[in-house]
Formats: structure tokens, sequence, C-alpha cells
């Protein structure tokens, strides 16, 4: 922590430039160091931080936006390969999962956006070169954060 905006400028483009994702939740600000590929948590009144890597399993593309819904934090994610493969990943207080990839939308697409509607039926999200907003939901009913079957975890 500084109170100088030189030593927090020179900071920042050491150790987490290109900022992406930013969100408050219960105390803590969470962001992500889009090409260092790190979360940062950053507890406010205690002023300290923690840094962790999102390239783990099959996050492996570059971190962009964060939700958190009923202590779930969603992420999406950049990839940049030729296939265009981004997706959302979700982390729990166990493990990280893939919630689901799109792909075949060409190297510069990404997921963008992610929300979860508040009876936690409904999840939206965008690909952002196109300009396709997506409305998904589970089709055996459930929440998303519900019951799971055939879940990849990493």
């Amino acid at each position: 922590w500084s109170s100088s905006f030189t030593a927090g400028a020179a900071s920042a483009e050491n150790y987490h430039p290109s900022v992406e994702g930013i969100v408050h939740h219960e105390g803590t600000l969470y962001f992500v160091a889009k090409y260092k590929r790190d979360l940062f948590e950053l507890n406010l009144a205690k002023q300290t931080y923690k840094k962790k890597a999102t390239n783990k399993g099959y996050f492996q593309g570059e971190p962009d936006m964060i939700a958190i819904y009923d202590n779930n934090m969603y992420f999406t994610e950049q990839d940049g390969s030729e296939e265009g493969t981004s997706g959302i990943h979700v982390r729990t207080d166990k493990k990280v999962y893939t919630m689901l990839e799109a792909t075949g939308y060409g190297a510069k697409s990404e997921t963008t956006g992610v929300a979860v509607s508040p009876d936690g039926l409904h999840m939206y999200f965008a690909v952002q070169q196109e300009g396709i907003v997506y409305d998904i939901s589970r089709t055996d009913g459930y929440r998303l954060d519900g019951p799971v079957a055939g879940v990849v975890f990493q």
C-alpha cells in the first residue's frame, strides 16, 4: 500500500499490469492481472493481499471478467488460440472447474460480462467480438450451483 501515486503506478506496472475484472465482495477487493494470469485478493480493512495463479487445469487463457454469486467466483477467459476457445470457470472454496467453453469464434474472441440471475437459475455472458449475448440454464431445473453430475474438477 502506498500513498504515493508514482510509487503505486510503478508497483502496478511491475506486479499487475493489464488489470481487468474487478469486484468487491464481503470486504475483499478482487481483480485479475490479465497478462500475468494472476488473481489478487485485497483485504481492504487489514491492507493485506494474496496473489494466486489463474492458469490451472483447463483455465489456460487470460482471465478477464469476475463475478461472485453465492461465494462462488466466476471468471471469463480469453484464450487467444487459433481455435478461439474461451470459457467460464468457477472457483468454489475448494476447487476450480470449467463451466463452459465457447469454441469456434476465432482467436480474437473472448467470453465477457458474466452475471448470474438473483435466483441462481440463469447465467448470462457474451462473446465479445461477435456481440452475441447468451442466457444459459440447466435442463434439469436446478440452480447453477445445485447438484452436479459429470463435472470435470481441476
